[in-house]
């Protein structure tokens, strides 16, 4: 009785509750009530936003609540050149921990808790003669079967001599459980660094690129590939997790499912939905269709103006409702948000 009360209660009134009495910081702290906290925490409509450099939580189900401004754990270690306060990005968000990269750095954070763990410098980036990086692709996730939390890191290479153009790639591997970077085997195809949104299923990551889905299983290291529709041609796509399940999502607004029999996979058309843009844009540089499938069971449209970068779109795949949400609270740019689902939980970040 105590567990399931406590269960659905907000981290910070658990993180008071852990003082009442040993058993029940015990409790609080076990990893059974962790997942079953989070569980029930996951099934809210909460997303993380970056925006020009803050970061925020944002409830869709509550959405005339204005946007939660969150604590961000900047790097105050003033020796080092290359820290947070030349910028960072927010890599991904796993179980209610997020990760984020600086220049150098990266930070898994935890902001219910307000813990974060400052991750150990990768090793050596570059021992081929005459390059230097260009630029490097994350992600980061959960192996449920390691029970161990994993950034993987591409970083790509550029001969800078003769004027020839020469590339290569070099792929690291943390590991949180011990709390170190290797060298792995990198991907058997070109890899390309465009910024595509990662999603994991499977113990496996997955995103897009040159017409292909591609993943990397975080357990065995094994890096598939697997062709989109054909349908989708060139257009720009990304890929969401809705009800359990792999979906693509184009900037057309088509949406696609993956389904699985046995081994075998095959791709099913699901709907095509209109969003309506508003009227009289001055251009098209003005406007920006960016479909975002963050939210749990809703499927997040953005329809993005310089005039309205706070208004986004939510289609509900079960009633096929549209509703539009303005983000109240966030500072305005030009750019808009990047947005991660998000949960509270108590997942710890031990040394």
């Amino acid at each position: 009785m105590i567990t399931e009360i406590l269960s659905i209660l907000p981290v910070k009134s658990l993180l008071r509750f852990r003082c009442v009495s040993k058993s029940w910081r015990e409790l609080i702290d076990s990893k059974d009530f962790v997942n079953i906290h989070f569980s029930k925490s996951n099934s809210n409509g909460t997303v993380i936003l970056l925006s020009r450099g803050s970061l925020h939580s944002f409830d869709f189900h509550h959405p005339e609540r204005p946007a939660t401004q969150l604590w961000f754990p900047v790097n105050t270690n003033k020796k080092e050149e290359d820290d947070f306060e030349d910028g960072y990005n927010l890599v991904g968000s796993c179980n209610g921990l997020v990760c984020f990269e600086g220049l150098c750095y990266y930070v898994v954070y935890n902001p219910a808790t307000r813990t974060f763990k400052q991750l150990p410098k990768q090793k050596k980036r570059c021992k081929f003669r005459g390059y230097q990086l260009v630029r490097r692709r994350n992600m980061f996730g959960y192996d449920s079967i390691g029970d161990d939390y994993k950034v993987i890191s591409f970083i790509e290479y550029e001969y800078t001599r003769d004027n020839i153009d020469k590339r290569k790639v070099k792929t690291q591997l943390y590991s949180m459980k011990a709390n170190s970077w290797e060298i792995i085997q990198k991907p058997p195809w070109k890899f390309n660094l465009c910024h595509s949104r990662c999603v994991i299923v499977d113990n496996s990551l997955h995103w897009t690129g040159e017409k292909m889905m591609r993943s990397f299983d975080l357990n065995t290291r094994k890096y598939e590939e697997m062709r989109l529709p054909e349908e989708i041609g060139q257009e720009a796509s990304r890929l969401a997790v809705l009800r359990g399940h792999l979906h693509v999502v184009t900037d057309s607004l088509d949406v696609w499912t993956l389904n699985k029999d046995g081994i075998e996979k095959s791709w099913s058309w699901l709907f095509r939905y209109s969003l309506v843009c508003p009227e009289n844009t001055p251009s098209s540089f003005d406007v920006m269709l960016c479909p975002m499938p963050i939210c749990g069971m809703k499927e997040i449209q953005g329809c993005t103006t310089k005039k309205e970068v706070d208004k986004i779109n939510c289609y509900d795949l079960e009633s096929q409702a549209i509703r539009e949400v303005k983000i109240e609270g966030l500072p305005c740019e030009p750019l808009g948000f990047y947005a991660e689902s998000w949960a509270e939980s108590l997942v710890p970040l031990v040394d």
